[in-house]
């Protein structure tokens, strides 16, 4: 149950896409005192070929992996699913997911809980931070 009472929170907190964060570096060292969230050292394309998925409660976006390492981005809600994005995928450092198509590129860094990976978007782990001290204070 404590488990549970530290990740619900984090996960409603990423709801917005963002970019690069020039505190990041510091952030991740922060890390440190969160035993149960840490860093994975590396991962492998078998471990998320299925895919991700942010919801915000009415819908969401999914990035649908393929082994040709090709992405959809999929909007979806409770009626539709419509594709918004597509492009190449790749594993950099065998830690860091990202993600290139003609609109964007994006570079998730990979957190681990239990058996369970997060991805993380650099700008935000403040958010991140902040939200698992606030909880860790609570608990």
């Amino acid at each position: 149950m404590k488990n549970l009472s530290i990740i619900l929170p984090v996960l409603f907190s990423f709801m917005s896409f963002n970019q690069h964060n020039k505190k990041v570096k510091t952030i991740l060292n922060d890390f440190n005192n969160f035993c149960e969230v840490t860093k994975a050292d590396s991962i492998s394309a078998n471990d998320i070929i299925d895919g991700i998925a942010m919801s915000n409660g009415f819908g969401g976006t999914i990035f649908q992996f393929d082994l040709n390492f090709t992405y959809k981005k999929i909007s979806y809600d409770c009626v539709s699913r419509l594709i918004i994005d597509s492009g190449k995928w790749s594993i950099k450092n065998n830690k860091i997911l990202v993600l290139n198509s003609n609109d964007q590129t994006l570079s998730f860094n990979i957190l681990k809980f239990d058996k369970f990976y997060f991805f993380i978007l650099p700008s935000q782990f403040p958010k991140l931070i902040e939200d698992l001290k606030n909880i860790k204070g609570e608990i």
